[in-house]
């Protein structure tokens, strides 16, 4: 944006120094500059007093490019909020290749994650085993240094943390490498088996058994295993980052205004002697 504005105030600099030689007979600069720069910033007044057509045509030109670079300028600013800037999210494990994260797993169960047949060659590369303590802990602190392995009540247990934030750190990857069976160990040749499956299948049709489920992700917030995480506080007041580009801009235009105005005088100083 920056650039583009540079060389349209070039090549206005360039359009007014060359109609003010070519129809007045003045070779000057430090005026022309000035209402260049005028002229990107949509700020300018009359730049030449002639009422003709051909002066009406350019003031028409100055007028269009600066309601155009003002314009771009304030819609690439909107942008910045509108469109997302962030890269974009892992919807299936072909995704993952397009990261350079690591893919970090327990080391009880690499060899288990390995034996399987049908996942892509990228997760077979990034799979590795690190330090246990450190993997559990940043899992849990959602520390995203790497991606890691889980099942479907650990990634809710440990995803419920981000309930308060505008925009999640960590999200999961609705695509399951396996599954295995719902179960509940109770002892063998028990005389209740039957009663309890029974109650069991009561319980899961009834939705009570989900409610246990999300209720027990309370339970490590209230118990301290886990916390809930706070979006970082932004400092919305104003200081020089919002214009400190226009800011440098204006003071260039103004010093190199000022050296050609002052080689201007020296111009003339050294003609009339």
């Amino acid at each position: 944006m920056w650039l583009m504005a540079l060389l349209v105030l070039m090549v206005i600099f360039v359009l007014i120094a060359f109609v003010n030689y070519w129809k007045y007979q003045k070779l000057i600069f430090a005026e022309p500059f000035l209402h260049a720069l005028k002229i990107i910033m949509c700020m300018y007044g009359q730049v030449f007093k002639d009422r003709t057509f051909f002066n009406f045509m350019l003031h028409l030109i100055f007028l269009i490019v600066g309601l155009f670079l003002t314009n771009s300028y304030v819609c690439n600013l909107s942008s910045m909020y509108t469109s997302r800037i962030y890269e974009p999210d892992l919807k299936t494990l072909e995704d993952v290749g397009r990261t350079q994260l690591g893919i970090q797993v327990y080391s009880e169960e690499y060899d288990e994650y390995m034996a399987k047949k049908n996942l892509p060659p990228v997760i077979y590369e990034r799979m590795f085993v690190g330090n246990n303590s450190e993997f559990y802990a940043n899992r849990q602190n959602l520390n995203l240094v790497n991606i890691y392995m889980g099942g479907d009540h650990i990634v809710d247990f440990v995803l419920f943390q981000q309930l308060y934030l505008k925009r999640p750190w960590a999200k999961y990857i609705p695509e399951p490498l396996f599954t295995i069976p719902s179960s509940i160990k109770i002892p063998h040749r028990s005389p209740f088996i039957e009663l309890f499956n029974r109650h069991l299948g009561y319980l899961e049709d009834s939705g009570i058994l989900d409610k246990f489920k999300s209720d027990s992700q309370w339970d490590g917030i209230l118990s301290g295993t886990t916390q809930f995480f706070q979006d970082t506080e932004i400092n919305r007041s104003m200081s020089m980052a919002y214009v400190q580009n226009a800011f440098v801009m204006w003071f260039l235009g103004m010093f190199l205004g000022f050296i050609a105005f002052a080689g201007e005088i020296v111009f003339v100083w050294k003609h009339k002697m």
